[in-house]
């Protein structure tokens, strides 16, 4: 059976699996930037997808662009000329490509597995998210990754708790053998999950299946 994937948050680290490991190459809402369950989760159940490049609510900071209802914090995307974002337009139509696409996975009959990955699982509001997505998508789980201790009891047929040895922190200045062996763990650890929770899929059972040498 064929699956979806898709980032839901906090930051790009859930593109490890997505477009690292497993090569979905797909223009996704919540990548490229950082965006925190949370924040997904008011903004979704608010239902207006275009505003998340609504100008009137975008701030200039720092290190970027940010949504001041959300705290979407978009660093990749903008470009800023003389504190004035230059290429609104051009984000504009990568994200309604983007919000596309995710509205396509909603509809879609194909299982979703929505990817987080967080520091700490006890701040999340998993039962708002979960109930919101189980509204909006007919097949779903969703799968969060994490380095650190939990202290809730999370229950939910729904709902995987992986967590990790290795650091994912930073993982994009790793050594080609440190971020070998974190990659190995997380698909190792992904297909288990999928096994574990009865959903069949096309994805090769060997982490070393799913090599190419551009990877790492």
């Amino acid at each position: 059976m064929d699956i979806e994937l898709c980032h839901l948050g906090d930051d790009c680290a859930s593109g490890i699996i997505i477009d690292d490991i497993i090569y979905q190459h797909k223009k996704l809402l919540f990548m490229l930037g950082e965006y925190h369950f949370n924040d997904i989760y008011n903004y979704l159940h608010n239902n207006h997808l275009e505003d998340i490049y609504n100008k009137d609510k975008l701030i200039i900071v720092k290190n970027g662009v940010k949504h001041k209802d959300y705290n979407f914090l978009f660093n990749h995307d903008y470009n800023i000329n003389n504190s004035v974002i230059t290429n609104h337009d051009f984000i504009k139509l990568r994200f309604n490509e983007k919000i596309k696409n995710f509205r396509n996975i909603l509809f879609s009959d194909t299982t979703c597995i929505f990817i987080t990955f967080t520091k700490n699982i006890d701040k999340l509001n998993i039962k708002n998210m979960i109930e919101w997505l189980t509204i909006h998508k007919k097949k779903f789980h969703l799968m969060i990754f994490t380095n650190n201790d939990y202290t809730n009891d999370y229950n939910h047929t729904n709902l995987s708790i992986i967590k990790l040895t290795n650091s994912y922190l930073e993982w994009y200045g790793f050594s080609k053998s440190v971020k070998e062996n974190l990659y190995k763990e997380i698909y190792d650890k992904f297909i288990e999950r999928l096994q574990v929770v009865g959903i069949d899929n096309n994805f090769p059972k060997d982490y070393n299946d799913t090599y190419k040498t551009s990877r790492v």
